[in-house]
């Protein structure tokens, strides 16, 4: 089973069937959709393919699943390191394209994030230095008050240490 695959055409045969690829599309979420496609891609590389046992086909299929994972999540990574070093101010790090980049750019509808959206209202610049005003004037109001012995400050009122002891015995 540990046959030489032709991964050039593994990819393109893949691109070719989106159900595999594109979680944009409904059809992805298609289990024997999925399934059709896998078993296609086996018959396009392992000659009588129905013939052969259950087991012999499942192995097959997972392995041609795991090809193509790693094929996959290799690009993925190295796509995100590109774009990393293709933004302003990001040095001198020149790193190496993925072996298959170019076949594999069709994965770039589905991997390119969509950017973030806050679900925190943002703030107003201007209310902001209200803000800051109205304690800056509490505080001075604060410092006014203690000067002219104005402000009363609310004490609570202590225990008497007889009624704690008292409450131990």
């Amino acid at each position: 089973m540990s046959e030489s695959v032709n991964l050039e055409l593994m990819i393109t045969i893949i691109e070719e069937r989106p159900v595999i690829w594109d979680i944009t599309l409904d059809i992805y979420k298609d289990r024997n959709l999925t399934r059709n496609a896998w078993k296609e891609i086996c018959l396009a590389f392992v000659e009588d393919f129905d013939d052969k046992s259950e087991k012999y086909k499942d192995d097959i299929r997972k392995m041609y699943l795991n090809k193509w994972s790693n094929i996959r999540d290799n690009w993925v990574r190295s796509y995100k390191q590109f774009k990393s070093n293709e933004r302003s101010g990001s040095g001198a790090n020149k790193s190496k394209k993925y072996i298959f980049h170019e076949q594999l750019r069709f994965l770039e509808k589905v991997v390119d994030q969509r950017p973030t959206i806050s679900s925190l209202a943002k703030k107003n610049d201007n209310s902001e230095e209200d803000n800051d005003r109205s304690i800056i004037n509490e505080c001075c109001y604060a410092i006014e008050n203690e000067n002219t012995a104005e402000a009363t400050v609310s004490k609570s009122p202590r225990k008497s240490l007889k009624s704690s002891d008292q409450k131990k015995n």
